[in-house]
């Protein structure tokens, strides 16, 4: 049975400001990331822990069109989003939300 998923309160804000960004050039943009980003976590939901390990205990996927990655681990009762990060951003700068 799947775990449930868990967003951190930065993963959703990340995934917010990305959205506003597309959505400020295109409307069909935006509706392309958040569906790109829906697929992601039912990849993770489905097939958790089968995904390739980014940064141990951290697994990755890579959304489908958009320079995104969804970095999560999975904890005893559910699966956590730990960052929705832009691909050209700075390694590890999720690193303290592990410790939370």
């Amino acid at each position: 049975m799947p775990k449930p998923i868990r967003l951190r309160p930065e993963a959703v804000a990340e995934a917010t400001e990305a959205r506003k960004w597309y959505e400020e050039r295109s409307e069909a943009a935006a509706i392309g990331f958040l569906e790109s980003l829906k697929d992601a976590f039912s990849q993770i939901e489905q097939r958790s822990g089968s995904h390739p390990v980014y940064d141990d205990p951290l697994r990755v996927v890579v959304l489908k069109k958009y320079p995104y990655i969804v970095l999560y681990r999975e904890l005893a009762d559910e699966t956590e989003i730990v960052a929705i990060a832009h691909g050209r951003r700075k390694p590890g700068y999720w690193s303290d939300r592990l410790n939370q």
